[in-house]
């Protein structure tokens, strides 16, 4: 299902995974039923101001971009659960040390 070193979202109900790839990261789409889909490469170097996008197995939004906290970069990641009969449009926000570690902002 998805190829890398090593991912990173541990949690069952993600709609988006990132992992570890030679030079960078890769995003994977998640549909609502847990298949997923390849999305953009994330590399170290030069790194991606922004993407903007859909997740094409949902329709959701999806925002990646890198915000400074302290003296840390952290990858941003802004989407939505699929739509399902109790939350519409809700929002998945976390972000991504340099270590690999996420912390969620809106889940």
């Amino acid at each position: 299902m998805y190829t890398g070193i090593d991912c990173h979202i541990t949690h069952a109900a993600r709609p988006a995974q990132i992992c570890s790839v030679i030079d960078g990261l890769q995003y994977w789409f998640i549909g609502a039923d847990g298949s997923a889909q390849p999305g953009p490469y994330l590399p170290d170097s030069p790194r991606i101001t922004r993407y903007e996008g859909t997740n094409p197995m949902t329709g959701k939004s999806v925002v990646i971009d890198y915000v400074e906290e302290g003296d840390k970069t952290l990858l941003r990641v802004s989407t939505y659960y699929p739509d399902n009969e109790y939350d519409t449009n809700k929002p998945y926000v976390f972000t991504l040390d340099p270590g690999h570690t996420v912390t969620y902002i809106s889940w």
